[in-house]
């Protein structure tokens, strides 16, 4: 990473994932969330505290995640408080607490809204995240698209459900979604690692949703996937991002400042420092560095177009798979050996 982007990172995150509980009704088999964390969560003071911090900070946009983050009492009061400070608000949710006047609060904030769709229909959706579970989705859109608010399916993948890969962006613009958004899980939870994806697997499912976004006229987001362009030939209605080196904070339940929400890696705490403080403790760890400032590109990744965005793919499935934060994304077609299309 050259200096002036170690720089951006310097200056502080602009973006903000908050797990601010891990209460959840849903049973879902892919869950990083549930039975993680033991410390805790902020109670209503102490959250109110650290929200007003954030904002102080120059962060723009803030995510509330979980758990159920709609189910976390007075929710709506820091989602309230976010907007009134000018930061952008997102939820995700399972669409379990969206009722009528959820959806009208969340279209007064302009919320984007994050909808967990695990499928596109209810077979594998509710193989994934229990009996009932998909009327509780398309109940929540329903409820959403009435009230105005924009919201996304985001689908998380694996082998439960990667043979609905292609028929889902044509549900998403069914129900009402602005994008679809695909995920792959990661082993973790009740889902193990013989359920998560091969690179192979990966890229079939890739090339099938792209193929229904274009046919159902949807943009097809690709989650932790900042190695999208190395596939090729996936159209024009593919978005994707990298995270190494994105100025990105993820906060605890109890207010830690964490590498990646879906990591156990703790690199400061927000209590009694503040976050501001917290984010410069952490941005010195060797763990911040190994994750957002890799060295130069080497095998694979050596004279591959996608480094400049990608630089190495997904930090936190990387670690998870192989121990190591540097090591090259074990899903990325071409680390992988994956041919491409043209």
């Amino acid at each position: 990473m050259d200096e002036g982007e170690e720089d951006h990172l310097a200056l502080g995150p602009v973006h903000v994932n908050w797990l601010v509980t891990t209460a959840c009704g849903m049973g879902c088999r892919h869950c990083y969330v549930r039975g993680r964390f033991a410390g805790g969560e902020l109670g209503a003071r102490e959250a109110r505290e650290l929200l007003e911090e954030i904002a102080r900070c120059g962060v723009s946009s803030i995510c509330f995640t979980g758990g159920e983050p709609l189910a976390r009492p007075g929710i709506f009061d820091l989602l309230e408080l976010a907007a009134a400070r000018g930061l952008s608000v997102s939820v995700v949710t399972s669409g379990a607490a969206v009722n009528g006047e959820a959806a009208r609060r969340l279209a007064a904030l302009r919320a984007v809204v994050y909808l967990s769709v695990d499928g596109a229909g209810r077979e594998a959706h509710e193989r994934v995240r229990g009996r009932g579970s998909w009327e509780v989705a398309l109940h929540a859109a329903r409820l959403l698209t009435g009230a105005g608010v924009r919201f996304q399916a985001v689908m998380t993948l694996s082998r439960l459900n990667c043979a609905d890969a292609g028929a889902f962006p044509g549900t998403a613009r069914e129900i009402g979604a602005a994008a679809a958004c695909l995920l792959p899980a990661l082993p973790q939870g009740a889902l193990g690692r013989n359920l998560t994806l091969e690179a192979g697997e990966f890229a079939r499912a890739v090339y099938a949703a792209a193929e229904g976004a274009e046919a159902a006229g949807i943009d097809l987001h690709l989650w932790c996937t900042p190695f999208a362009g190395a596939f090729g030939g996936l159209g024009g209605r593919v978005r994707y991002w990298g995270c190494r080196g994105s100025p990105v904070a993820d906060v605890s339940p109890a207010g830690e400042m964490l590498l990646c929400d879906v990591l156990d890696v703790v690199l400061a705490d927000c209590r009694g420092k503040g976050f501001a403080a917290a984010y410069g403790e952490a941005a010195v760890r060797p763990e911040f560095a190994a994750a957002h400032r890799p060295g130069s590109p080497a095998g694979a990744c050596r004279d591959c177009p996608e480094w400049p965005c990608c630089r190495g793919g997904c930090f936190a499935r990387t670690y998870m798979e192989t121990g190591d934060l540097a090591a090259p994304d074990p899903l990325c077609p071409r680390v992988a050996g994956v041919a491409a299309r043209h």
